[in-house]
């Protein structure tokens, strides 16, 4: 695809794929936050954010995860990170020709600089990711630096066989709401401009648009049963089969705002469905104030 005249290959996902917790059973990765603004600190739901410059987008990853390179390129930089200055705060920007990638919040970067320079594939190990997430952010080249006027919008871009859509601002159509936005597999459909106002977009955010749900990303496959020095009560070994766990479940009207597809149910329910009768216990606490 081309974007702003710039060739753009077909990406993939910066994770594995096959691999998933070791608990529940699911992919270790997801989808997290629509398209938002580089470095921008204004999270609100109803903040309006030039199309654009919405350049980057978050998956939620457990910390550890290695991190690939969503398409192949040369590493020109593997630093700590210039604009975050915490501890074990790194990240990676690769040369697309043309366009680059960079990947934010990393804890490890040893593959990556060791590769400063040199060409590497598709889907090659580039680090491990931090902080509980991975922001992937677009720029049409490296001058401008985060944040800087070279970024590339996410609008309209594909990765693996997804599309990421930013939810339109209904005042102003070349605005998007920051970190609001959906991975589909197909066109979002065609709504009345009403529909992109703040207050009805809170309402009927589950609806207006049909999101690609974070299960159509994950594997149900899990890894075999973990070997564990405790022991059940009739002293034979235990494994990570043997668990007594509580589920809290948030059911206040918050959750319409930020989990409108009851992703947290769904999960849920795959844990549920995963444990073992007779040997495992659940319990499932819901709250609604």
């Amino acid at each position: 695809m081309t974007v702003n005249g710039i060739s753009i290959g077909q990406m993939k996902m910066p994770w594995d794929k096959n691999l998933v917790n070791t608990t529940t059973g699911v992919s270790i990765a997801t989808f997290n936050s629509g398209p938002h603004g580089a470095n921008d600190t204004t999270y609100g739901l109803c903040n309006p954010y030039s199309l654009s410059r919405l350049s980057g987008i978050d998956f939620g990853m457990e910390n550890g995860t290695k991190v690939l390179a969503v398409q192949a390129g040369t590493i020109i930089s593997a630093t700590a990170s210039t604009y975050y200055k915490s501890t074990d705060e790194y990240e990676v920007t690769i040369d697309h020709g043309g366009w680059t990638t960079r990947y934010w919040h990393l804890r490890s970067i040893t593959e990556a600089k060791s590769l400063v320079g040199k060409i590497i594939a598709q889907g090659q190990v580039i680090g491990e990711s931090g902080k509980g997430h991975l922001h992937l952010e677009l720029q049409s080249d490296n001058a401008g630096g985060a944040g800087g006027s070279n970024v590339l919008s996410w609008h309209g871009i594909s990765i693996d066989s997804y599309t990421v859509y930013s939810v339109l601002d209904g005042a102003d159509e070349t605005k998007g709401l920051n970190y609001q936005g959906t991975l589909m597999s197909t066109e979002p459909q065609t709504q009345n401009k009403a529909d992109y106002t703040c207050s009805n977009y809170k309402k009927r955010l589950g609806a207006r648009i049909t999101a690609k749900n974070n299960s159509q990303l994950e594997t149900t496959t899990p890894y075999p049963p973990v070997p564990s020095t405790n022991q059940r009560a009739d002293k034979s070994p235990a494994t990570i089969d043997d668990i007594s766990v509580a589920l809290i479940i948030d059911g206040t009207g918050s959750m319409e705002t930020y989990d409108p597809n009851s992703m947290r149910k769904a999960a849920g329910k795959v844990f549920i469905d995963s444990m073992i009768p007779g040997r495992n216990k659940v319990a499932v606490v819901g709250f609604d104030s």
